[in-house]
């Protein structure tokens, strides 16, 4: 009898700096991203001088971050980490050589602003190309020796104009209720003259509202509660409001109140079995990490019979835990003299990132907000997708990586190890 294992697989794929492309028979090696992109793109770069930052040159790991920061009100959430990796995603999506958008100038910035005690409030609104409609119905596009080409007739211009807005404050975590914050020319980053962005204005969650954001100015925000604060920021170009979201995370302390909502019941589902340490070294070095089991509905003898199995995805500083109690923990690291503190794990008042059960099961979910929860309760998700599973007699099995970031290819390994341990149980048990 075939014994059949569900897998449900959340991975992060990590594109190196070293990367190699094959191209009859011999290797071509690129000097970074940027070099690797500018190879794929090199027929649109000659041939569209005029057009700077372009959607499709972007490769990444995760979703494009053109379709994250639209300028929409409902636009996803950044932070500090995320603005930074958004400047250095749109660098390597320049057709320019010297673009105007740049990490290492970012980050110089940034450590003289500190300099004066200070926090960057950034901003970033880009003019950029997408493939039009008429372009990808016309098949102009190709893809040639490892190259885009572009097959556009004469007088054909194959893309169309968008724009993309974000703003941060350049730190994250606060241990006061006092920032005193400072916007200047050097940290607004645009390729259409700032001159015509006008009414900028932001909303710091601190009770005043919307305010006018004056350039090359600094300027105090105080807060009377603790938690997780959004600011919103909006520009006006071209007679066309643009929006954006960012969050920075008050820490309690002797001057400030928690914040009213009550602390909600912990939503933590402990596993019925484990975690087990897992290990394998069949590509060579060491691969760790841990395995837990829910089981499912009327599994009485609490062994394996219909195996769900869940690999972790992408998990910096492992935030997330397989059990345990919440994690109350902060990153800090050293940016050019530059001090950024950073959530390694967040709960509903800014302490824990979560459990992977609660995550997979839908509750943890990034459009669930502390704020939402104090009004809604836990009705306002009602997805429970491992729960379902589990009444449906499945046993969910959650494999975690020890190593978070680690390359896919080991953390594949590991699951590998793990499917023959359950068929081993499996077996063992009969099913």
């Amino acid at each position: 009898m075939l014994r059949q294992i569900n897998i449900f697989i959340l991975a992060a794929f990590t594109i190196f700096c070293n990367i190699e492309v094959l191209k009859s028979q011999d290797t071509l090696r690129f000097n970074g991203m940027k070099d690797f992109t500018n190879f794929l793109t090199r027929d649109y770069i000659q041939k569209y001088p005029q057009v700077n930052f372009f959607k499709y040159k972007l490769i990444t790991a995760t979703s494009n971050i053109y379709d994250y920061y639209k300028g929409m009100s409902n636009d996803s959430t950044s932070d500090a980490l995320k603005y930074m990796a958004l400047i250095n995603d749109l660098d390597n999506s320049s057709f320019k050589e010297e673009p105007v958008i740049n990490l290492e100038y970012l980050e110089n910035k940034m450590s003289s602003i500190a300099l004066e005690s200070k926090v960057p409030f950034s901003l970033c609104f880009v003019k950029y190309h997408d493939f039009n409609d008429s372009a990808i119905a016309l098949n102009t596009i190709d893809f040639q020796n490892n190259q885009y080409v572009d097959n556009s007739p004469v007088g054909f211009f194959p893309f169309k104009e968008n724009y993309l807005f974000s703003s941060a404050s350049l730190n994250q975590v606060f241990e006061t209720s006092a920032i005193n914050f400072k916007f200047s020319d050097d940290i607004i980053f645009s390729n259409v003259p700032k001159d015509s962005l006008n009414s900028i204005q932001v909303d710091f969650s601190d009770g005043n509202g919307f305010v006018p954001l004056i350039r090359n100015s600094s300027f105090s925000i105080n807060y009377s509660t603790a938690g997780t604060k959004i600011i919103f920021c909006k520009i006006k170009y071209n007679g066309v409001d643009y929006f954006s979201k960012s969050s920075i995370i008050i820490q309690s302390n002797s001057n400030i109140q928690i914040n009213s909502c009550p602390e909600p019941q912990q939503l933590v589902q402990q596993p019925d079995f484990g975690p087990i340490a897992i290990s394998t070294s069949i590509l060579g070095p060491n691969v760790d990490g841990q395995y837990a089991i829910w089981w499912g509905s009327g599994n009485t003898q609490q062994k394996i019979r219909k195996p769900y199995i869940v690999t972790a995805g992408f998990n910096p500083f492992e935030g997330k835990k397989l059990a345990g109690p919440p994690i109350v923990s902060f990153y800090s690291f050293n940016l050019l003299n530059n001090i950024i503190k950073v959530p390694v794990a967040f709960h509903w008042n800014g302490a824990t990132r979560g459990y992977f059960y609660e995550t997979y099961n839908g509750i943890w979910n990034k459009r669930f907000s502390p704020g939402e929860h104090c009004i809604f309760g836990e009705n306002a998700n009602p997805n429970n997708y491992l729960n379902r599973l589990r009444d449906e007699g499945y046993d969910v099995i959650i494999l975690s990586f020890n190593d978070g970031t680690d390359k896919t290819i080991d953390n594949a390994a590991l699951l590998i190890e793990l499917i023959e341990q359950v068929n081993t149980q499996k077996f063992a048990n009969g099913s």
